[in-house]
């Protein structure tokens, strides 16, 4: 039988029901076969996307298709949720009836949670849209879990609270060491001292200390206990303690001896060391006796301008035991005794650390503070960076 020359009706239907082969297999069967791909592409796609997704209907929110991401994640056949209403599988209520209104053209974002199959829930970051397919509304509802959010917004909250409960305590720990250092200079004939410690951290190993011995006696003590932070602040504590204890009725040398032998198992067990500056001032007879155990951070300013080093030197007290050598100095009117802890070094360029460079900042300096204050000046100014090291500065000026 011979074909006819032109299929009847729809070209496309003919070639659908036969007629037309040639045509059929030249034209419609490869865009079917591109359709099909692209369709299979986007399934394939969706399904394994790491959302759930779920198209329901409206307004009874009953499911008519899901994704495999949502199956996986709820514990669910494909078959099990659909027929199913949203409710059912989540804590989602209210936005739904906003969905049903034909006027609705805004996506809706909301958090709530999902249910498992095994009663378990987790929290999910909704994203509702609107659509109508042949004029019947129905709400595209993306899932997406976000309990790894959570989870790191909750250690996020849990961390903030312990650097505050941290920054509390050690605000509290920065006020008490600062208890801890004398607050007003002794009045003291022909002489007058100053000191300031401003910690790296809000606290740290730097210390000074000063107690009257006896009528015309005053012992003075400048300390830097290896490292800063807290635990230079809690070894400074106890060394301090320890010092102040036993330099009442004992001279610089024998208070030295005595702490050390009460500070040796905490220094050994910490692996620190401490460098001391410790000193008992004859007011009557002007003489400063000290001992220098690893400090070497000072000096003495003769009025005319000299300068003379604080000598013998000896180790930090917890290297070696019983390494200590007693100095003497005797003050003239104008002398200025300075000590201060590498902070100070260490915070200026190399050409400004020079003894001389410092004694020429003090030049026209009428007290002990303005010596002290100049000093830390020379450091600190609005616009530096935090200190490298605490910083402390002692003067002793002879009246």
């Amino acid at each position: 039988m011979k074909k006819p020359s032109k299929p009847p009706g729809d070209t496309a239907l003919g070639d659908l029901i036969g007629l037309g082969e040639h045509s059929y297999r030249k034209s419609y069967y490869p865009e079917l076969q591109r359709r099909l791909y692209e369709l299979e592409r986007f399934k394939a796609f969706v399904d394994n996307t790491h959302d759930a997704i779920f198209l329901a209907e409206l307004p009874s929110a009953r499911i008519v298709d899901v994704n495999e991401s949502a199956c996986r994640q709820l514990g669910y056949g494909r078959a099990e949720l659909l027929g199913r209403m949203l409710p059912d599988i989540s804590d989602l209520g209210q936005p739904l009836p906003q969905l049903s209104d034909s006027a609705a053209t805004e996506r809706l974002l909301v958090t709530s949670s999902l249910i498992r199959a095994n009663g378990s829930r987790y929290p999910a970051e909704l994203t509702l849209a609107r659509m109508d397919f042949e004029e019947l509304p129905y709400a595209i509802v993306v899932a997406r879990d976000i309990s790894r959010r959570r989870k790191a917004e909750m250690e996020l909250v849990e961390s903030e609270n312990k650097r505050q409960r941290l920054q509390t305590e050690l605000e509290c720990a920065a006020r008490m060491q600062s208890l801890l250092l004398p607050t007003t200079p002794p009045e003291v004939v022909n002489f007058e001292i100053a000191a300031s410690c401003l910690p790296a951290h809000q606290v740290g190993g730097d210390f000074f200390d000063w107690q009257e011995a006896s009528p015309g006696l005053l012992t003075v003590t400048f300390g830097d206990v290896m490292g800063k932070g807290m635990a230079a602040a809690m070894l400074m504590a106890t060394v301090k303690a320890a010092l102040r204890a036993v330099s009442q009725v004992t001279p610089p040398i024998a208070a030295l001896h005595l702490a050390e032998r009460a500070l040796r198992p905490d220094l050994d067990r910490s692996e620190s060391f401490v460098t001391l500056f410790h000193a008992l001032l004859d007011v009557n007879r002007r003489t400063l006796s000290f001992a220098d155990c690893g400090h070497g951070l000072g000096f003495l300013l003769r009025r005319d301008g000299t300068i003379e080093e604080l000598l013998p030197r000896g180790l930090p007290l917890g290297i070696f035991s019983g390494s200590f050598q007693e100095g003497r100095v005797t003050f003239d009117s104008g002398d200025i005794l300075i000590l201060y802890s590498d902070g100070l070094i260490d915070a200026l360029p190399k050409e400004r650390q020079e003894k001389r460079v410092l004694a020429d900042v003090l030049d026209g300096a009428s007290s002990a503070r303005e010596m002290v204050d100049r000093l830390i000046a020379t450091v600190v100014t609005d616009t530096e960076l935090p200190l490298p090291d605490d910083l402390t500065v002692l003067v002793i000026r002879a009246r």
